[in-house]
């Protein structure tokens, strides 16, 4: 592909944030949080193996966030410590997908309340950009028809 082409995707605001919720998840291991996964498994959302037993869930997620701990420490991180997205050392397919995540954001956050009383991060956008390609574009429009998509 050239430097002049680009890819429209269409989607529903729902599948937005499902992609929005992989860039954000994508992007914070590109930088060394591990930690993510046991946070994802902890609050659901990733699927996983349905456990009814509210003590055996604790002990799972537990052991998953010990593992992530070990991963971490692995990378050699400080426990909570990770890169920032602008090292340069974070891959730039991750850089890639915080500024995609960003701009997504801004324009679901935009759609969705369009004049907030007090915006919150999700309106900011992509403030630094971390690559040097084409800046990421995405625009909300409403259809005539439900079943556009």
């Amino acid at each position: 592909m050239t430097a002049k082409t680009r890819i429209t995707i269409e989607v529903t605001p729902e599948q937005a944030d499902a992609i929005s919720a992989a860039l954000d998840l994508y992007s914070r291991l590109a930088i060394g949080q591990v930690r993510e996964i046991s946070h994802a498994f902890r609050f659901e959302r990733v699927p996983t193996y349905r456990v009814e037993n509210a003590d055996r869930f604790c002990e799972i997620a537990d052991r998953i966030e010990s593992l992530t701990h070990e991963m971490s420490r692995a990378l050699g991180f400080l426990p909570g410590a990770s890169l920032g997205i602008h090292n340069t050392r974070v891959h730039l397919a991750g850089r890639r997908a915080y500024e995609v995540q960003k701009v997504l954001d801004k324009a679901l956050a935009d759609h969705r309340d369009p004049n907030p009383n007090s915006p919150g991060v999700t309106h900011y956008g992509l403030q630094l950009r971390c690559t040097h390609d084409p800046e990421p574009v995405a625009t909300v429009i409403q259809c005539e028809k439900e079943d556009v998509l």
